[in-house]
C-alpha cells in the first residue's frame, strides 16, 4: 500500500501505547485516519476511526462498518 503514514505514540508521550494511521482512500480524494491503542497494564487494544471520510458509504462491513454506517434495526416482539 502506498503512502501510509504511521505516528506512532509511546508511553513517554501519553498513558498509551499506540499508532496513528492515515490511509489514501480508494473512493475518493479523502483520507482514512484511525487510531489503535494498547493501555499499560490491559490485554484490550482500543481502535477509533478520527476522519472516516475517505470510506465508502456502501457495502463496508465488519467492525468499521457496523460502526459508523446508519442501518434501520427492527426489533421483533413475538
Amino acid at each position: 500500500m502506498d503512502d501510509v503514514h504511521l505516528d506512532i505514540e509511546s508511553r513517554a508521550d501519553s498513558k498509551k501505547n499506540g499508532v496513528y494511521v492515515t490511509i489514501p482512500s480508494y473512493v475518493n480524494d479523502r483520507e482514512i485516519k484511525m487510531h489503535v491503542a494498547i493501555k499499560n497494564g490491559k490485554d484490550a487494544m482500543r481502535f477509533s476511526l478520527r476522519d472516516a471520510s475517505g470510506l465508502p458509504t456502501k457495502g463496508l462491513g465488519g467492525i468499521i462498518g457496523e460502526a459508523i454506517i446508519v442501518r434501520n434495526r427492527f426489533l421483533n416482539y413475538n
